[in-house]
């Protein structure tokens, strides 16, 4: 019972104590007699912090290798000899080449061609091509005509520079057959014209590795033309380019003298008749040209020189711009210049004009273009462009009224404007297979004449492959459009009337050639010229040939 007692009133002191330490603050206390206070020892905890290193050392393993042979089965084979790639041999040369045939309206054909076998500093050569026919047209006076041409040429191809010659002859016999109808009192020699020509060039040029170094290009050339009627032509042409590269610049420097002297006879009264004229040229450029735009900025100087002096200053400009990595560029520009019209040049254009003419040079003052063209694919090309130019003195052909019985060509001269659209359409695959279309329509308004035989649009197309290197195939048609001509309205009064205009028709003009090849060296081909058999002008008065088939062989050896 005590026992209890003892322990309660030791539980109720210790719970005191314990309710103290949760309310400090003042306290007061009495004591009486003798005490002795003492204080324990305090308790504390032995144990001191451990630092744990986060990087774990890794014992190194130790490896025991067992020794053991492994049996491999292996084949031993040989080892094959090693090649070189090597280029396949150059083709054989052969020195003389020979075309021969002959066809309908005996019409003999030959083409000769002499050449140097290969070299790597020098090319001599020389060439023969003949052409003539009995005609054929019915109903007018002798069509008989020929066409001969030799020509010896060389080249020495240096390190720095290269230089080439040229010395040609050609011989061409033409009738005046434009009687309709056919004058029974014609006599042949009396309608017969022949014309010889003499000529040839040397052009000098730089070869020059180095692209910061200027280039030259140097051509001299010259020609006498004479026919039959004692009329005369000297030509005498200098043509000179300096260029350099420099940075992303191009500069060019043309310096250009064409001279022509012309003697001809007056039919009727035997008095004779001297041109002499000259034009100079000197044109700067400059060419830019950067990742996809192409500048180009220049004046051409030009002076026609006769019996007085007059110069002349046109525009060097284009503009173009790559599209699409050159599938696509337009381009446009500003332009101008004189155009030399001769004799020589206009026989080759109208075989039946007069030996008695007056010559004038074309000035094109300004000509405005533009159009666009790319590529469509890697063997395809296009060209679409309209132009539009200022001109004067453009020479026309007309039938002539002076004497006779208008059955000669001569010229004369008017000025205005002329608008083109053309475009040009190519095709390439190798060098067995080639197809092109290409045309061009025209609109004229000269001041005072007709544009005088010269076609409102002209059309061209054509096709030429190889099958198996045997067989080669080739066709040609050309398509040209109505013309205006002045019809005779007498023959008998001198002058003659031209009173009428007349449009002469379109036509269209068909040519196939076939080759088969026997061997490298020997070949047989078929010419067809105008297959549809067309009865057509070219020029008033003057019936085209008919269908015409020549055959004939080739040979090299």
């Amino acid at each position: 019972m005590m026992k209890n007692k003892i322990f309660l009133i030791v539980a109720c002191f210790v719970g005191s104590l314990a309710y103290g330490q949760n309310n400090l603050g003042e306290e007061t206390v009495f004591t009486f007699g003798d005490r002795k206070l003492t204080l324990g020892d305090a308790f504390k905890i032995n144990i001191s912090p451990t630092i744990f290193d986060s990087i774990v050392k890794i014992e190194e393993p130790t490896y025991i290798f067992t020794p053991r042979k492994f049996s491999t089965a292996y084949e031993i084979k040989p080892i094959l000899p090693a090649r070189l790639r090597v280029m396949e041999p150059l083709s054989k040369l052969q020195r003389v080449y020979v075309k021969a045939g002959i066809g309908m309206h005996t019409t003999p054909l030959m083409q000769l061609r002499i050449n140097q076998l290969r070299s790597k500093k020098t090319q001599v050569g020389l060439g023969f091509d003949h052409l003539s026919s009995e005609g054929g047209i019915k109903e007018v006076a002798s069509s008989k005509f020929s066409n001969n041409n030799v020509e010896v040429w060389g080249k020495y191809l240096g390190k720095k520079v290269v230089i080439e010659t040229k010395l040609n002859y050609d011989r061409y016999i033409r009738h005046f057959y434009g009687y309709q109808p056919i004058d029974s009192n014609v006599v042949e020699g009396d309608i017969a014209q022949l014309v010889n020509k003499i000529g040839g060039t040397i052009e000098l040029k730089s070869t020059f590795k180095d692209s910061s170094k200027v280039q030259y290009a140097s051509t001299v050339g010259f020609s006498n033309f004479t026919d039959k009627y004692d009329a005369s032509e000297i030509n005498i042409i200098s043509k000179n380019t300096l260029s350099k590269f420099h940075d992303k610049e191009w500069y060019n420097l043309d310096v250009n003298v064409d001279y022509n002297q012309f003697k001809s006879v007056f039919l009727l009264d035997t008095s004779a008749q001297s041109q002499s004229n000259a034009i100079v040229e000197v044109t700067p450029q400059i060419i830019s040209k950067g990742e996809k735009l192409k500048v180009q900025v220049g004046l051409s100087i030009q002076g026609n020189m006769s019996s007085t002096a007059k110069f002349h200053f046109y525009p060097r400009a284009e503009l173009s711009y790559s599209l699409f990595s050159n599938v696509l560029i337009p381009y446009a520009g500003l332009k101008g210049g004189l155009t030399r019209n001769n004799w020589e040049s206009s026989f080759m254009q109208n075989p039946f004009i007069s030996s008695h003419l007056e010559l004038r040079n074309t000035n094109d003052k300004l000509v405005a273009y533009g159009g666009i063209k790319g590529t469509l694919s890697s063997s395809t090309s296009f060209n679409l462009m309209v132009s539009n130019k200022k001109v004067e003195d453009v020479a026309l052909f007309v039938n002539d009224t002076i004497g006779g019985t208008g059955n000669r060509f001569n010229l004369i001269y008017d000025g205005g404007r002329m608008l083109t659209v053309s475009g040009e359409l190519n095709y390439h695959k190798g060098t067995k297979t080639e197809v092109y279309l290409n045309g061009a329509w025209y609109d004229y308004g000269f001041s005072t004449e007709e544009a005088w035989n010269l076609p409102s649009y002209k059309i061209g197309t054509g096709i030429r492959f190889a099958v198996k290197s045997k067989l080669k195939f080739g066709a040609e048609v050309y398509y040209f459009g109505e013309r205006d001509t002045r019809v005779i309205t007498s023959k008998t009064i001198e002058p003659i009337n031209f009173d009428t205009v007349q449009q002469l028709k379109g036509f269209a003009d068909i040519n196939l050639n076939l080759e088969y090849r026997y061997t490298k060296r020997l070949s047989a081909f078929i010419q067809l010229n105008n297959l549809g058999n067309m009865n057509y002008q070219r020029w008033y008065r003057y019936q085209s040939m008919p269908l015409t088939a020549i055959g004939g062989f080739t040979y090299s050896f």
